[in-house]
């Protein structure tokens, strides 16, 4: 399904949630992914350069208002006010402590770049499960090939979660999550009751951490949670519940 809304518009939806990572082909088909995750990257940086942007409007607000203020009694006495140094402290003061609350919510800010390394881990093959014999896809990122399993998978008639799997980490090392995202919601499409679970608990660990990346903080608070609360869950005790705590909050700091 292609989308004829502007691109601005299609990212503010994907930030809210209204369609998965997978979906951006479909809605970009003139796009790469390379380009797509671009794109997602600087629609994030301008979130966050626009929530710290109105904390400097108020400040400079308040400048405004008191010039304005001593500007239009100047015009209206024709007299040459001295200056008023009680005002002018006071509103320094006032200056000083929105300056200081602005410090202290970057200091307490959440940084997801930080979330993500402390929950990430790295993929081992060795932790594949009922597999006793390497297949090409295992050996070429065993050895670190990633374009040539991403290659490799896209050639395939049929794939199945191991596949979508491996390619969804080669993405990830390429640092191309909306595509690994994308792959990890393959998985977790077809693991409902009666089919294939294979790789689900590494679905929801790895698409959490892709998600992210891409900046949706909802949807990686829902697949981690699904981490936290499973005692058996494969990396349940990679995700504890303070880290979600600290999702949730760029989940709505992001207003998701």
């Amino acid at each position: 399904m292609t989308n004829d809304l502007p691109i601005e518009l299609l990212l503010d939806e994907y930030f809210k949630g209204e369609f998965p990572a997978s979906e951006w082909q479909n809605r970009l088909p003139g796009y790469t992914s390379e380009e797509i995750d671009r794109l997602v990257s600087r629609h994030q940086s301008a979130i966050v350069f626009l929530q710290r942007a109105s904390v400097l409007d108020q400040v400079q607000s308040i400048h405004r208002q008191f010039l304005e203020e001593k500007t239009s009694i100047q015009k209206k006495t024709g007299k040459l006010l001295h200056f008023p140094w009680r005002k002018f402290l006071s509103v320094a003061a006032m200056l000083v402590v929105i300056a200081g609350a602005f410090l202290l919510y970057q200091a307490r800010a959440v940084s997801p770049e930080r979330l993500y390394e402390n929950i990430y881990s790295d993929y081992q093959l060795s932790t594949f499960r009922s597999e006793n014999t390497t297949t090409e896809m295992e050996r070429l990122y065993a050895e670190g090939r990633y374009e040539e399993l991403i290659h490799a998978y896209t050639k395939l008639t049929m794939a199945g979660n191991k596949d979508h799997f491996l390619a969804g980490i080669s993405y990830m090392k390429l640092q191309q999550y909306v595509e690994a995202a994308g792959n990890f919601d393959k998985i977790l499409a077809g693991s409902g009751a009666g089919t294939e679970i294979l790789f689900r608990d590494e679905a929801e660990y790895y698409g959490g951490l892709a998600t992210i990346k891409t900046g949706q903080y909802r949807k990686a608070y829902e697949l981690l949670s699904l981490v936290e609360a499973d005692q058996e869950h494969t990396y349940h005790e990679k995700v504890s519940a303070g880290q979600l705590k600290q999702l949730l909050k760029l989940a709505e700091q992001h207003r998701q």
